[in-house]
């Protein structure tokens, strides 16, 4: 019964109001297919942009990594070459000393320039100085951690493999980035500067300091797609397989090394939180949803000006109807109805009636007499002519009796 009243009392409103009900109604519906349908698009849309932005900044990932990989070998060349070094080697002859006894160094020995210098290169985490034999004379680590023990060891295999290039192995403590470089002294290799860098969080973070974009890159051993070391290791736990990952991060960027020598199968890997994902298609989303909003609201306010415009012309056809009536001695009734269309519609009904009867009663005062109501001499005429047309039209004969 509620619901039979509400349709009756939208019938019996104004033509404005139904108009706004109607359009709003149908504007809201329109409003939420197409507002589904651009989100879904612009969703696609904006991820398949966001890859490829991603994949750009995980290129310059990758490319940073590689530059700090490869500034070992320059940094090694240039210790290995500098004239602090030879003047150590030459004033400082090993010949004398116990060549089972490694010299420890905490601050930068005499054969190494200071942090500021080297800082523009990159700051070794351990530089080790061995004799023509291979074997550690020397050797500076910076943050004061003495290195794995097979580091101090290193075979004749690794030198050769690390010289004049980069080299990534594995180790006691983890994978290691090792650069050597020979000493000259007199046109003879006098020693072996060995830099040597543990491929850690912190080193990682080196990598990528300078880095416009820093999210969170990492290391992936090959085959079982674990992370083997990341440059955040809260946000992305060493050890990790990337399908734990999935829901949380968009992972791009996974290539293989290919530079130096190495005897690990590793991958380099960014991670993009989704969360940051979302929040940029979300922000391109309320934009889109705010600019369909405001030309909902254009376009409803122009329908709404044509209406009350459309609904001015149809209030003066009315009251015209109204005055017309009037001049006619036609009666009008009241209505309940405020919809105007109703209101003109009922004051043409009733204008047309009351033309109708009178008509009908002009009609019948001309074919009639008025004192004896018989038909007269005009209607015997007009039914005369109706004859003799269908009669000629026919060809049926016609008789005519008068008495």
């Amino acid at each position: 019964r509620a619901g039979v009243m509400s349709a009756h009392l939208f019938r019996r409103s104004a033509l404005t109001l139904k108009m706004l009900i109607l359009t709003a109604a149908l504007g809201a519906a329109v409003w939420l297919v197409s507002d589904s349908h651009h989100t879904r698009s612009l969703k696609e849309l904006f991820h398949e942009r966001l890859a490829e932005r991603f994949s750009l900044e995980a290129q310059e990932h990758r490319t940073r990594f590689d530059r700090h990989v490869r500034i070992h070998t320059q940094a090694a060349k240039m210790l290995a070459g500098s004239q602090m070094m030879l003047e150590h080697l030459h004033g400082e002859p090993w010949e004398g000393r116990d060549a089972q006894s490694v010299q420890y160094h905490v601050d930068p020995p005499g054969w190494m320039p200071a942090h500021s210098v080297l800082r523009p290169f990159v700051v070794p985490r351990y530089a080790l100085l061995l004799d023509s034999e291979g074997r550690v004379r020397e050797l500076y680590h910076w943050d004061q951690t003495v290195p794995s023990p097979d580091l101090l060891t290193p075979s004749a295999l690794v030198l050769a493999l690390s010289r004049g290039q980069s080299y990534l192995t594995r180790l006691e403590a983890g994978p290691y980035l090792l650069s050597s470089e020979p000493v000259m002294l007199d046109g003879e290799q006098a020693a072996i500067l060995l830099l040597a860098a543990p491929i850690d969080s912190g080193f990682l973070r080196e990598s990528q300091a300078l880095s416009t974009t820093p999210h969170t890159v990492a290391l992936l051993s090959e085959g079982a797609d674990r992370i083997l070391v990341s440059s955040d290791p809260n946000a992305v736990p060493d050890g990790i397989r990337l399908s734990e990952l999935s829901d949380l991060y968009l992972t791009v960027g996974k290539g293989f090394f290919d530079y130096g020598s190495s005897d690990l199968v590793i991958r380099f890997a960014s991670f993009i939180p989704l969360q940051e994902v979302s929040d940029l298609t979300q922000a391109a989303l309320d934009r889109a949803r705010q600019q369909r909003t405001m030309a909902t609201a254009a376009f409803g306010l122009t329908f709404m000006l044509l209406i009350y415009l459309l609904t001015r012309r149809v209030r003066a056809l009315t009251q015209r109807v109204v005055e017309f009536s009037s001049h006619m001695a036609v009666k009008q009734d009241r209505t309940d109805s405020r919809d105007e269309l109703d209101i003109l519609e009922d004051r043409f009904k009733t204008l047309a009636s009351a033309i109708m009867r009178e008509t009908e009663a002009l009609e019948y005062q001309a074919s009639h007499d008025p004192l004896t109501d018989l038909p007269n001499r005009k209607l015997l005429n007009d039914r005369l002519q109706n004859e003799l047309l269908r009669s000629g039209f026919t060809g049926a004969p016609l008789v005519l009796m008068v008495s």
